[in-house]
């Protein structure tokens, strides 16, 4: 009997520390850092009854009704629009029954380069921009054919492989170049050989040269007419 309550008594000290750590989680995901929220500044999110072809009418009136000076009107993403508010004003725009929400609108922060956890677990060898010592492929004569739906030969993280006329080193489908049209070819690319740039994240072979053949078209990823010349 003291062997169950001792372990009935352990179990429950466990679920309470466990109950703990996941609020302490919660609360400390929950508070906004310092600086984040605009002040004066709202996004207003409106029912989903009001019709796709009506937010901007919702605006107009939040604006004549309750003083709202509208910034932007949202249609596609969401129905609703930003603005500027104060914080009474905001309270009335909420109690308006069109509305679904009212929450402050906040600076969005772009992150520095990051390590993905694939990339990570496989362990490859590369240089990080703190100069640990790992060979960089960027110079290394190293070059990878990517068969897909093209890659976006001008985005700053990638090192895609040019002719001596500036043109992107690559084979197309016929009549539409080697360019991406919907950026699987491009997020491919990225996992092989993404920069090592501090911006962005790390690919396998960081600045590995790449070549695009582009094998499938951009509308649902079929297999196109390849030219091979």
């Amino acid at each position: 009997m003291k062997r169950s309550i001792l372990l009935l008594t352990i179990a429950a000290a466990v679920l309470l520390a466990c109950t703990g750590v996941v609020l302490a989680q919660s609360t400390k995901s929950a508070s906004p850092r310092t600086g984040d929220v605009i002040p004066g500044k709202y996004i207003v999110v409106l029912e989903e009854s009001v019709p796709s072809d009506k937010p901007e009418e919702e605006a107009e009136e939040d604006e004549r009704d309750h003083g709202a000076r509208v910034d932007h009107v949202y249609k596609e993403a969401l129905k609703g629009y930003s603005a500027t508010l104060s914080a009474t004003e905001a309270a009335k725009v909420e109690n308006d029954p069109d509305v679904k929400d009212v929450v402050p609108d906040r600076r969005v922060r772009e992150f520095a380069q990051t390590l993905p956890k694939g990339i990570d677990r496989i362990e490859t060898e590369w240089t990080d921009s703190l100069g640990s010592t790992r060979p960089n492929y960027a110079d290394s004569g190293v070059g990878v054919a990517v068969l897909d739906g093209g890659i976006d030969y001008n985005h700053p993280d990638l090192n895609v492989a040019r002719t001596s006329g500036g043109n992107p080193d690559g084979k197309g489908c016929i009549g539409t170049g080697v360019n991406d049209g919907n950026g699987h070819g491009t997020h491919v690319a990225g996992t092989i050989a993404a920069k090592d740039d501090t911006n962005g994240v790390v690919g396998v072979a960081p600045g590995a040269k790449l070549h695009p053949v582009k094998v499938l078209d951009a509308g649902s990823l079929r297999s196109c007419t390849y030219a091979a010349t």
